[in-house]
């Protein structure tokens, strides 16, 4: 039986500990080495790639992420993606940028052994309702974005930007109640409640669906 090498990456000693106990009662898996910080994994990747990372999905950092640096790992090594959090957003983005699975941390050992073995023997490991919901949250995205006027869409471009109603009505011309009521429509149309959640959903969706 060929052994398959992987690199543990993951902030939390505690979690890594209990993989690491795990994995040891697998005879064709070996731990060659663990990261704590994406700046680790993309060092260690380059100079001894492992058959397969797993890596906690949050520690890559919050948008906006380097896209190119993630794709490059995904090119270089076999990645599986983990998270506690079992959200489409994770799961797009995973899918996306190229990685081999993702997989919420409520998995069995057993699951996990099988999918790193799939990973590393045939590649990418998404399921078909995986990939269903990914169709379905994008389906979800595209219909709350085409739902804003042209209109409503410049206003969001600016409050993205991070300009503030005045500077958003001198921008376009218009009053600030005007500016005022799009920024409300904004709020009811992509269904978040202050203007922290829409630029945090802008980016995590431009992030998720690779988008310039």
């Amino acid at each position: 039986m060929i052994a398959i090498e992987l690199l543990l990456a993951d902030e939390h000693g505690l979690m890594r500990a209990a993989l690491r106990e795990q994995f040891t009662q697998v005879t064709d898996l070996y731990i060659v080495t663990e990261a704590t910080s994406l700046d680790e994994v993309l060092h260690k990747v380059q100079h001894q790639p492992p058959d397969v990372a797993l890596i906690d999905i949050e520690m890559i950092g919050s948008p906006p992420v380097n896209v190119q640096q993630i794709g490059a790992l995904c090119a270089a090594t076999a990645v599986i993606f983990l998270s506690t959090q079992d959200w489409e957003i994770y799961l797009a983005f995973a899918a996306a940028i190229g990685a081999c699975a993702f997989v919420c941390k409520t998995v069995t050992m057993d699951e996990l052994v099988q999918i790193v073995r799939g990973c590393a023997d045939a590649g990418p490991a998404f399921t078909p309702a995986q990939h269903q919901r990914i169709r379905v949250w994008q389906t979800e995205v595209e219909a709350k974005l085409h739902a804003l006027t042209p209109r409503q869409h410049d206003v969001l471009k600016l409050l993205v930007a991070g300009y503030t109603n005045a500077e958003i009505a001198v921008a376009l011309v218009v009053s600030v109640k005007t500016v005022e009521s799009h920024v409300s429509q904004i709020f009811a149309k992509l269904v978040v409640n202050s203007r922290r959640e829409v630029i945090t959903w802008i980016k995590e969706t431009r992030v998720a669906l690779l988008w310039a």
